[in-house]
């Protein structure tokens, strides 16, 4: 349990330091994207309880899919988790200021709620959005508040049609340490090497990406070694 602790207080400082704030400051304002078994409600109830693990407590989870908020219930009642968990049916109920709280799987039409619950915190409590449906491509009145958090964590793959053919890949980020942070690119060649095609300081638009899949690559890069920096992050 020490352990555990100690590993999520390092973890948050790192993500304070990277927002450029320091600790006694403010929460961190954190966001995941995980597209990765996005579709399967017993997937994402488990990367939420993993995250829960390594947050400080105590901490509020908050689903957007009732589903999801049933399988993680399960799978830790009877136990002392230090966890509310709450769906957003649940409007009348904020369960007091939390040190964390999770968002897990927000709809684009529950954006205002998202709004409501992070604004009855306190301001030191971090937020972490995991899977909301709005921060890949924010609506115009969204753009600053989801501006406002850190993507430490995104994997969405992309599939170009184009005069040249379709191209398949993914655009990839994932905090390591703050100097090589980037977005990055990547397209898959005959079905089984990622080769990178770009990299950008901030999240790349849409010509960014076809320019990067069209041109002429960066060379060789697994995407898989890139995807050990969350695992670290998050204990998993």
């Amino acid at each position: 349990k020490k352990g555990k602790r100690s590993k999520s207080a390092v973890v948050m400082n790192e993500l304070l330091e990277l927002q450029g704030k320091k600790p006694s400051s403010g929460g961190a304002r954190i966001a995941i994207e995980m597209s990765l078994g996005a579709d399967d409600s017993r997937s994402v109830a488990e990367m939420a309880l993993s995250l829960m693990k390594v947050l400080p407590k105590p901490i509020k989870i908050l689903f957007g899919d009732d589903d999801v908020k049933d399988y993680a219930s399960k799978s830790i009642e009877g136990s002392s988790s230090g966890a509310v968990l709450r769906s957003f049916k649940d409007t009348d109920d904020n369960g007091g200021e939390k040190a964390s709280l999770l968002i897990v799987g927000a709809y684009a039409k529950q954006f205002p709620q998202v709004v409501n619950s992070i604004q009855s915190q306190s301001d030191k409590t971090h937020v972490v959005l995991l899977n909301a449906e709005f921060t890949p491509q924010p609506p115009a009145a969204a753009k600053d508040f989801v501006q406002s958090f850190e993507v430490v964590y995104s994997i969405l793959p992309l599939e170009i049609q184009g005069i040249l053919g379709s191209k398949k890949g993914a655009v990839f980020r994932a905090f390591e340490e703050p100097r090589s942070f980037f977005w990055r690119t990547f397209m898959i060649e005959d079905g089984k090497s990622w080769e990178a095609t770009g990299s950008w300081k901030a999240r790349p638009n849409a010509k960014q990406i076809e320019d990067s899949m069209y041109g002429s690559g960066a060379g060789d890069n697994p995407i898989s070694k890139g995807m050990s920096g969350i695992k670290n992050i998050f204990g998993r």
